[in-house]
């Protein structure tokens, strides 16, 4: 396969996930064998408290 002249930038690295913000947050919860799958409370759903998922908790900062 030949090389494309693309180039990549890579000005920084986080995440944001179920189990937390930041990669610090995210591997320590990771490491600490945490799930971030729990019951939907934020989703506005009927479904809310019965059907699982990973939601991600926002906050006004």
């Amino acid at each position: 396969m030949a090389a494309v002249g693309n180039r990549v930038f890579v000005t920084g690295m986080g995440i944001v996930s179920a189990l937390g913000v930041g990669v610090e947050q995210n591997s320590q919860n990771l490491l600490a064998g945490k799930s971030g799958i729990s019951p939907i409370r934020f989703l506005k759903t009927r479904l809310a408290g019965e059907l699982m998922a990973g939601e991600v908790p926002f906050t006004d900062t």
